[in-house]
Parts: structure tokens; sequence; C-alpha cells
């Protein structure tokens, strides 16, 4: 029989040693690969939940929305419905495309679309009689056993499909666990594998060890064999050498087997994740791995030779004391879960037993045992947002939704306390109003939750409430925030708590608070299923609140619309496009339209065109602006009679700010109006008149007293003898000055002849025709001078006002452009209007010698004020024009560059109301 050398067995053994590895890692692969299948399930099962969510909370939006006269008043709410069935449609396009497997089936998914699909099109009728004003048809048609029906079969086709995936779930959880139990047996077995391969080795190292000391017993024989046998020492001698020397070299191979032996398993012990001690039959420790200090805290080479049981009591307390010792007979495995007390991880104890000594393999399971915690959570908090979501839908009123909600939350084992609470204006505290769960007593131990900033309202339910955000405390125990309230939470078990503000028109109307078992309860994923339902709560809140609004509204609009009936002012309601909606009885007594006549038409049937494009652009600005207009109308009544009316019109907004309709509330002026341009006139009246002393005494003083002078001194001087002249002289020089009197009593009568006129005599006046008047007035002097007088009216031609004032402004300023041509050159003078606004503006520009308006334009309209002495005048042309224009309610201003031309430009006004 061959017999293996001890290389030989030692390159078999890492053979086989190299085979368990590859195989570990091979099946290591596929262990993976399975996790990850299975990962991929439990996501895909996940994603289907939340689908279902997202349709459940679109469904629900679409009933809250769902209201005619909802509807009928407020156009965002049909925005609301058909955003909602987009969600509900994309919620049902995602479970299509992952329907077509083992976890979801697609005809419940066409099913549960084609009863969607129905209840779109019964929401298009519905919107369609709401929106055209039929809310009783829309209330009926909902009313109807059909719409039930079908909102039945939606919820009990969406519970069916949610319950299944929640099996499926919960059916993929379980394969997961399978898997990872049976991976951990299958690393268990190929430990023990690996114990037992090195057990194997060690043995037969042990062997060759005694057979050396066998050899050594032999050689102790031959030593005294060749002690009584001395013919044969030195033969002996001879092979007793050999065989030391072949015994030296074996104990080298065998101590240099044993050492890598040694080593190899441990490198293989230090090479894995997990923590391995080995005892004695004592339990005391010979060996320990280097990853023992992470559990323990204490290196290898401290804790070889203790016993094991001192560290084991550390760290997993009493039942894995127990568990070591009492395990008889010393055969087979025992398992055990704990929680480091020191750094709060998850552990899982496996026991092998041997009647030499246990083995003992510790290993980090806090991420799987996380994960199982964490999908358990999540399985729960989409049980409660699925639940609430009924209640929600269902609710009627805010005390039944919140007691429901709080009584719903503490069904599940980690939530042990909820509370809902309302800001207390008037004291400044959150009042607790409805609650729910273990530790009633809570409230009423803390001290007052505050609104304000102060240390008692500084914790999350305060912050919340005041600021209009979620917060959450996940370690009561060390937060700071929480000492006030540390002692009563801890007392009840409270280690974590959220606060969601709960807000109806963007304010915040009351808190849900909660408070878990756990610390580090509330994760991310767990904090948006919760805002979730807060905002829903305050969906229903909002859907209560504007209820009860449209109840109070009804009543006040129907108080408002009797009052504004029974109004004396006119009020006139009219759309964005200007078309009446609504006149009260006031405007059909006043104008004579009928209510049935003045709807759909426009304001402008009233327009009587006395009011400027400048004030009705100013009324649309201030409209536009969103601010309040304040005026007077000349409007005009079915029959044509005018009237006067002092009007405020103001635009009315939405909730959102927008303007829906235009509003006007307006005052039959016309009496009062008649009485203020009465008084106006006579004041005007009264101050020309005195005016117009002034402007005569000042021309008797200077005008008439120097005539006058000269021919008192002239018969004083004749009188007394003082000269001698010829009578014929003095006759002249009298005549002369009896002459200037008589011009000037000319020109103040001219001069008082134009305040004659009034508003009365203001009439259409046609600028060409006025032109041609004058020119005929002038038409010497032009055929003298050849004058070139070019006009040009297209732009505007006319005007109403007083045509004699008209005729005068033309005649001074024609006989001006005239009179100071230049010399030797034919005058040419050029006239044209245009339109500014409501005004008309008339340029008159003649080429001739220019006016020095830095030396005159100070005085260049006063009365009897000549610029240029050498051409005949009086210097009362253009003091009659600026005269005449300012009484027209008109302003004049020259240009000009002396020694080239001259520009008159008159502004006017283009029409001007008459009195009714």
């Amino acid at each position: 029989m061959l017999k293996a050398s001890p290389k030989s067995l030692v390159f078999l053994a890492f053979i086989i040693m190299l085979g368990i590895f590859i195989g570990f890692y091979a099946w290591l692969s596929f262990d993976l690969k399975g996790n990850l299948n299975h990962s991929r399930n439990e996501r895909m099962v996940l994603n289907n939940l939340a689908c279902l969510d997202k349709l459940n909370t679109a469904i629900t939006h679409i009933e809250r929305n769902e209201r005619p006269y909802l509807i009928k008043k407020k156009i965002g709410s049909i925005q609301e419905i058909v955003k909602s069935y987009g969600i509900a449609f994309d919620a049902l396009d995602m479970l299509r495309k992952n329907c077509g497997n083992q976890f979801l089936n697609c005809n419940d998914i066409v099913f549960l679309d084609s009863l969607l699909q129905e209840k779109k099109r019964l929401s298009q009728k519905v919107i369609f009689l709401s929106v055209n004003n039929k809310p009783d048809s829309a209330l009926q048609l909902l009313t109807t056993a059909s719409d039930s029906i079908l909102i039945e079969n939606l919820i009990v086709q969406y519970d069916g499909l949610f319950k299944s995936q929640q099996n499926q779930l919960l059916a993929v959880q379980n394969l997961h666990q399978l898997q990872t139990v049976n991976a951990n047996r299958l690393l268990i077995f190929i430990a023990i594998l690996t114990i037992l391969f090195f057990g194997f080795s060690m043995w037969w190292l042990l062997k060759q060890i005694t057979q050396k000391d066998y050899l050594l017993e032999e050689n102790q024989s031959y030593i005294e064999i060749i002690n009584s046998n001395t013919s044969s020492i030195k033969k002996l001698q001879e092979q007793e050498h050999q065989l030391a020397e072949s015994l030296k070299q074996n104990n080298i191979l065998l101590e240099e087997q044993v050492s890598n032996q040694t080593i190899l398993i441990k490198e293989v012990f230090e090479r894995i994740k997990q923590v391995y001690i080995g005892t004695d039959s004592n339990l005391n420790i010979v060996y320990a791995n280097g990853k023992v200090d992470v559990v323990f805290g204490f290196s290898a080479n401290q804790m070889l030779g203790k016993p094991i049981a001192n560290y084991l009591f550390q760290i997993a307390g009493k039942p894995l004391v127990d568990l070591l010792h009492n395990a008889k007979p010393y055969s087979g495995k025992s398992n055990l879960e704990f929680v480091h007390p020191q750094n709060g991880k998850w552990y899982d104890a496996s026991i092998y037993y041997a009647e030499n000594g246990i083995s003992i393999i510790i290993r980090n399971i806090t991420k799987n045992k996380l994960d199982q915690l964490e999908l358990q959570k999540s399985r729960l908090m989409y049980e409660f947002i699925s639940k609430a979501n009924e209640i929600i839908l269902h609710a009627k009123k805010a005390d039944d939704l919140f007691s429901q909600i709080c009584e719903l939350s503490v069904s599940y084992t980690d939530i042990l306390f909820t509370w809902i609470g309302v800001p207390d204006e008037i004291t400044k505290v959150v009042k607790p109003i409805i609650w729910a769960g273990q530790g009633a007593d809570y409230l009423a131990a803390i001290k007052n939750i505050t609104i304000t900033d102060s240390p008692t309202g500084r914790g999350p339910s305060g912050k919340a409430i005041r600021e209009g955000i979620h917060y959450y405390c996940n370690d009561i125990e060390h937060e700071p925030v929480m000492e006030i309230w540390r002692e009563h939470a801890l007392a009840r078990g409270f280690k974590s708590s959220i606060a969601l503000p709960i807000k109806t028109n963007g304010n915040v109307v009351a808190l849900l608070t909660m408070y878990a078992s756990s610390a580090f309860y509330f994760t991310n994923e767990q904090i948006g299923l919760l805002l979730n339902v807060s905002e829903n709560i305050s969906f229903a809140l909002q859907a209560f609140h504007t209820e009860g609004q449209r109840r109070k509204t009804e009543t006040q609009l129907l108080k408002l619309s009797q009052a504004i009936e029974q109004s004396s002012a006119s009020v006139v309601i009219s759309d964005l496009e200007g078309r009446i909606e609504y006149v009260n009885p006031a405007f059909c007594n006043l104008t004579g339209y009928t209510m049935e006549e003045a709807i759909g038409q426009n304001p402008r049937i009233l327009k009587t065109g006395r009011t400027s494009e400048f004030e009705y652009m100013q009324l649309w600005q201030s409209l536009m602006d969103k601010k309040t207009w304040h005026g007077e109308f000349c409007n005009k009544k079915k029959n044509g009679d005018l009237y006067w009316e002092y009007a405020v019109i103001s635009p009315i907004l939405n909730h959102n700010g927008e303007v829906t309709n235009y509003v006007a509330v307006k005052e039959n002026i016309t009496e009062r109006k008649r009485l203020e341009e009465e008084q106006q006139q006579m004041t005007v009246d009264l101050l020309q008149r005195n005016k117009d002393l002034e402007q005569f005494s000042y021309m008797l003083s200077h005008n008439i007293r120097g005539p006058l002078t000269n021919i008192l001194g002239l018969v004083a001087a004749v009188k007394n003898g003082l000269i001698k002249i010829e009578e014929g002289l003095i006759l002249e020089g009298i005549s002369k000055s009896a002459n200037s009197m008589d011009q000037v009593i000319k020109d103040v009568t001219e001069i008082l002849q134009v305040r004659k006129f009034s508003v009365e005599s203001k009439e259409d006046l046609d600028l060409g025709l006025v032109l041609e008047s004058v020119q005929k007035s002038l038409v010497n002097l032009i055929s003298e001078k050849n004058a070139i007088i070019e006009a040009n009216f297209s732009k505007i031609n006319q005007l109403f006002n007083i045509r004699t004032y008209l005729e005068n402004i033309f005649y001074h300023l024609l006989l001006n452009g005239l009179k100071f041509a230049k010399p030797g050159q034919v005058p040419k003078i050029i006239i044209w209007s245009e339109q500014d606004l409501d005004t008309c503006l008339i340029h008159f520009r003649d080429e001739g010698i220019g006016i020095d308006l830095t030396k005159h334009s100070e005085h260049l309209f006063r009365l009897y004020k000549k610029l240029n002495l050498d051409i005949e005048g009086r210097g009362i042309g253009l003091f009659m024009v600026k005269t005449q224009v300012e009484f027209m309610d008109g302003d004049i201003k020259v240009y000009s560059e002396p020694g080239y031309w001259t520009e008159f430009l008159i502004r006017l006004p283009l029409k001007q109301m008459e009195t009714t």
C-alpha cells in the first residue's frame, strides 16, 4: 500500500480548501442575485401601492370639488377636478405599465380604468350643468343611484387591488426573509465544514508528532541494545546518527506544517467580517479574531484566557449567558438576537457546541433589522393613509373628522398618543380639543403650549402652529427644545413626536401632534406620508369652511340684493367687456330703460360725447390698476334728455385678486350741477368785471389824461396870453389830442365788447371757413403785399367755441404776419392744425422779421406795448388775442428766431359741455 508524503497531504488539503472557498463565493453570487430580484419585486409592489394611494387621493379631491354650487361660483374648482382626473389617469397608466406579472392583473386595471372613465363622463355632465346655471340638475345627477353604484364599485375595486398588493408585499417580504434564513444556514454549514477541515488537519499534525515520539522511544531501545552489544556499537551509532538526522528533518517539517496550518486558520478567521470566539471546555477564551473589539471594546489579546460569560453578559445580558450554560447535551447550535447596549446596533449570536468547548460567531444584523422595521412601518403607514383618506372622504363635520383621525392613528402600536389643538388668539395658547391613546393625562400634566416665541412655544407644536410648517423631534430624551416637557413625555413612553399644521385659506387653524414609542421614528418617508394626510385634512376643512361661507354669502347676497333693489342711487354691474349684467330699479326710473333693454348693452348707450377721451382713459386706467374711480358724467336718457350724475366705479375682485366685474354706483346731481354752474358763472362774471374796471381805470389814467392835459395846457396858455400862435395851429393840436382820446375810448369799447359774449354763444366752427372770412376782411392788404397764405386743417377742422373770438384771433395774427414782413420780401404765412388728446393746436407761422424773446417775452402781450416803433400800430392786437384765447379756456405761446421767423401756438379745447 502506497503511503502519501506530508507535502502531498498538505497540497491536497490546500486544494480541498480552495474548492470550498470557490464554492462559497459561487453561492454568495447566487444569493446576491436572489436578493436583488426580491428587492426589485418589493419595489415594484411598493410602487403599485403608491400609485393606488395617488389614485385614491385624486378621487378624494374630485369628490370634494364636485359640488355644483361651488363649481358655479368658483372656476378654480373645475381646474382642480380636471387636474385630479389627470393625476388619476397618470396613476392608472403607471399601474398599466406594471401589470402583466404575478403581482398585478391587467384585467383589474382595465376594469378600474373603465369605472374612472364613466365617472369622468358623469363629472363632465355635472360641470356642464353647473357652469350653465343648472346646479340643481347637476346635484340631482350626483345623487342618483347610478352615481352611488359607480362610486361604490370604484371603492370596492380600489380596496381589492390595495389589499391584493399588500398581500403580495407580505409574500415578497416572507420570501426574502426565507432566503435570508437559508443563506444564514448555508453560511453556518460552510463555517462548520471549515472548522471540521481544520480540526482534521490539526489531528493529522498531532498524529505526526505522536509518531515522532514513537521513533524516539525506538531510538532509546536501540541505544540500550548497543550498550549491551558493544560489538555493533559503531554500526548502531551510524544508524542512530542517520535516524536522528531523519527525525530532525521530520520535526522541522512537522513544525513548519503546524505553523502554516495555524497561520492559515487565523487568516481565515481574521478575514471574515463576523466576530469569532473559541473556548475550551471550561468556557475560557482560547481564540478571538480581530473583530472582537468592535463588539466587546477589548482586543483579542486582552480577552484570551478569560471566561467568555463575563463579556457576553455585558453586551447581551442574562439571556445569552443562560443559553451558553444551559444548552445540554454539548452538541448542536443555538441562536439569539440582541441589541448592543452601547452602540444600539442589532447582533445575532450563533453558538456551536462541542465536548472540548464552544465556538461563537456574532454577526451585525442592524441593516436587515432596520430594513424589516422600516418595511413594517411603511406598511402600517400606508394602511393608515388609506383609512385616513376614507375617513376624510366621508366626513361631514370637523369634530367627527378630528376624532376619527386621532382614534385611527393610535390603533397602530408604534403611535402611543395623538391630539389635535387649535390656537387661542386671546390667551395665546394651543387649546387641545380632541385626543386619543394612552397618556391622556399628559396634556393636563404639561405646561400650556403657547403660540408666542417664548420657552413654552419653542417645541415642535408651538413652532409648527406659529410658522405654519411641520416640526418633529426624533429624540425627546436628548433634544434641548423638549426640556420643559421631557420628564412627563418619557414617563409615558414618548420617545419622538411630530407636529403637523392644518390650514384653511393659508392660515393655521389647527394642529395635529403625534407621539411614537421609539426614538428616530419619523423618517423622511413617514413625514411625507403624514404631510399628505395633513394636507387632505386641510382640504376637507377648507371644503367645510367654503360650504359654511357659501351659506353665509347667500344670506348676505340676499340682504345686499334687497338693499340695492330699494336704493335711490343707480347701480350698474358689467362684465370685463363692459356689457351690462344688472341694473337696479333706480337706474330704470332715471334713464327710462327697462332692465331687459339695458342688460347686454354697453353703458355707452348713455354717452353724450361731452366727456373727453382723456377722462375715459383715466377711468379705465384706474380700473385696470384695480382702483376705484370717482367722477362726473353728463349722460343721456332714453328720450334724449341730458342729466348729470356723480359716479363711483369699482372693480369686483375674486379671492385670487382677479377682476371679474365692474360695479358703478351713481347719484343724480343734475340740480346740484345747475346751481354750481350758475354760481360759477356769477363768480367768473364778477371777477371779469372787476378786472375790466381795473383795466378801464388804467387806460383812463394813462391814455386819456395825456391828451386831456395837452388840451387843458393849450387852453390855459392861450387864455393867459403865454403863447401867441395862430388859431389854426392851436385847433390842430386840440384836434390831435381829441382824436387820441377818441381812439382810446374806441379801444376800451372794443375790449369791453369782448366780455359781452358768454357760453351760450358757442357753436360748432369750421376752421377753414373762419380763415376764409378773415381773409376777405384783409383782401386789400393781402393783394397789396402779394402775400402767400397756406393753410392745412386736414388733421382737425372742427371746434366748439365762440365764432367772434376765433375770427378776431385769426385777424390779428394774420395782420401781424403781413405788417412785420421782411422789407422787400413777399410775406408768407403758414397755418395748420393738429389734435393733442382733447385739445386742438393751431399754428401761425410767418417768415418775417421775428421777435427777440430775450427782451420782449415778459411784456409781449401787454396792452399798448409796441415792439417796433417804425411800424404803424396801437399795441392792442396781441393783447386782444391773448385775452380772447384765455376767455375760450385756452392758452397761447410764441416761438421766434429774430430775422427769420415767428410762430404762435394756440391751444383750445375741442368740446365744452353745454348746460342742461
